[in-house]
């Protein structure tokens, strides 16, 4: 994977399925460390496939969630944010046909209410990059200083 924190920039490779023991190392120090995480991936596909592999050797999470606009499923102990924010109209479809916040202060209730998660990662494709709603997300995480108490992971595909 490669690495970019905010703060300081740093780079390292997105590492393929087989891992090596001090990529695996590195990667579970990160993994454990609050902050904003950027890495990148050449696929969803692969980035999942190290994210699964790396929490499952930690076995330390139990509130994992994801925010991806992909239409492969998620683990079923990982919480889809993309999907919650649709279901429960915290998104909702403009006179456009693009999806944006319904407002900002259902964004906050969504923040509030369901956003007690202890490790976060987030697909960051073009797709999602172009959306109206997700510089607004990011801002909140960051406004509610989630960096703070978890790791977040931001993928790079």
């Amino acid at each position: 994977m490669e690495r970019m924190c905010r703060d300081i920039p740093m780079r390292s490779k997105l590492y393929n399925q087989n891992i090596s023991e001090n990529d695996l190392i590195y990667l579970q120090d990160l993994f454990l460390t609050n902050g904003i995480h950027n890495l990148s991936s050449p696929s969803t596909n692969q980035a999942r496939k190290v994210l699964y592999k790396i929490l499952k050797s930690l076995n330390y999470y139990q509130d994992i969630a994801s925010l991806s606009l992909s239409d492969q499923a998620l683990s079923n102990n990982v919480y889809d944010i993309y999907t919650n924010l649709l279901i429960n109209n915290f998104l909702s479809i403009n006179s456009s046909n693009n999806l944006n916040i319904s407002n900002s202060e259902n964004l906050i209730n969504f923040f509030q209410d369901k956003f007690y998660f202890d490790f976060l990662w987030i697909e960051l494709t073009e797709e999602l990059e172009e959306t109206d709603w997700y510089s607004k997300f990011e801002n909140f995480i960051i406004n509610f200083k989630f960096d703070k108490i978890m790791p977040i992971c931001i993928v790079q595909i």
